[in-house]
C-alpha cells in the first residue's frame, strides 16, 4: 500500500467515525414533546452526554431540598418514580455498606467530614441520619453483615498513624418527658 492510499483510508475512517458520532449526538440532543405537552431533551436511552438532565423523555418532576450538610435530598412526597441509579451523597464518604432484607435493599455510609451515619433505602427517596454521635475524618469503614456496626480508621492532625474505632448503632427508645 502506498502512502497516498494509506492517507486516504485513514481520512475515510476518521470521516465515518465523525459522522457516526454526530448522528449519535443529534439523536441524543433532539427535542421531544412529552405526553403532557412539555418539551424535554434527550433520547430514550436515559444517557444525555452534555445535558445530564435525567428527564429521559418523561414529564415527571421531583423537587429537592437542601439538608444542613449540603446534600440534595429528593422530596419523598413528590410525584414520580425513584431512579434506579441516584446520587446519595455530595460530600466525601468514609466507607459504606449495603444489605438486602426480605423487603428492601438499603445502604449506610459514614460522612467523612462531619462523621454522621446516613441510610438510604431502595424503595424511598428519603435519606435518614442515623447517628447523633459524630466520628469525623473516618477514611474508610468495613461494615458487618447486617450494617449495625463498623470498624474504621480516623485521621488525627498531630499523629502520623490513624486510630481505629469500632462503632455500633444502638437503637434508643425515647420516653416522653413529664412537665
Amino acid at each position: 500500500m502506498s502512502n497516498k492510499s494509506a492517507t486516504i483510508a485513514i481520512i475515510a475512517i476518521i470521516l465515518i467515525v465523525a459522522l457516526l458520532g454526530g448522528g449519535y449526538w443529534l439523536y441524543m440532543m433532539k427535542t421531544k414533546t412529552g405526553s403532557s405537552g412539555t418539551t424535554t431533551s434527550g433520547g430514550n436511552s436515559g444517557f444525555i452526554p452534555l445535558n445530564r438532565s435525567g428527564q429521559n423523555g418523561s414529564s415527571n418532576t421531583t423537587t429537592t431540598t437542601t439538608s444542613p450538610n449540603n446534600q440534595n435530598l429528593s422530596n419523598p412526597t413528590s410525584v414520580g418514580a425513584i431512579p434506579v441509579l441516584r446520587l446519595l451523597s455530595n460530600t466525601p464518604v468514609g466507607g459504606y455498606g449495603a444489605s438486602t432484607t426480605a423487603s428492601t435493599t438499603f445502604v449506610r455510609w459514614v460522612d467523612r467530614g462531619r462523621g454522621n451515619i446516613y441510610e438510604a433505602q431502595e424503595n424511598s427517596s428519603l435519606i435518614s441520619t442515623l447517628s447523633n454521635t459524630l466520628l469525623p475524618r473516618v477514611i474508610d469503614s468495613v461494615w458487618n453483615k447486617n450494617l449495625t456496626s463498623f470498624i474504621g480508621p480516623i485521621v488525627q492532625d498531630d499523629k502520623e498513624n490513624p486510630v481505629y474505632v469500632y462503632s455500633s448503632l444502638v437503637g434508643r427508645s425515647v420516653s416522653p418527658t413529664s412537665t
